[in-house]
This record gives structure tokens, sequence and C-alpha cells, in this order.
């Protein structure tokens, strides 16, 4: 219940292109979308992570 997400009305946007040399159809969509934590003192920061291989 601490994550919640936002987004802007009016901006999500969507294109449909007839792709024929591919032999598809191609489907594009975006939006403006935020994600916020609504309470910092419900959350946890870990630093200096290092992955090896």
């Amino acid at each position: 219940d601490n994550l919640s997400i936002y987004w802007q009305e009016g901006t999500q946007r969507r294109s449909v292109i007839d792709n024929p040399t591919r032999d598809r159809i191609e489907t594009y969509q975006s939006s403006n979308d935020a994600f916020v934590l609504e309470d910092y003192g419900c959350a946890a920061l870990i630093e200096n992570i290092e992955l090896e291989a």
C-alpha cells in the first residue's frame, strides 16, 4: 500500500501500423506514468551492492 501509480489524463497514445514487409501488425502505446512512495518511513534503501560474474 506504500507504492502508488499516478498517470496524467489525456496523455495516453496508441498507434497501430500494418507492416507487410515483416508480415505483422505493430502496436505502439505510451503514457505519462509515475510511481510514488507515499511514506518514506515504510521504505528501505540498500547501498554498495556489487555483483560478481
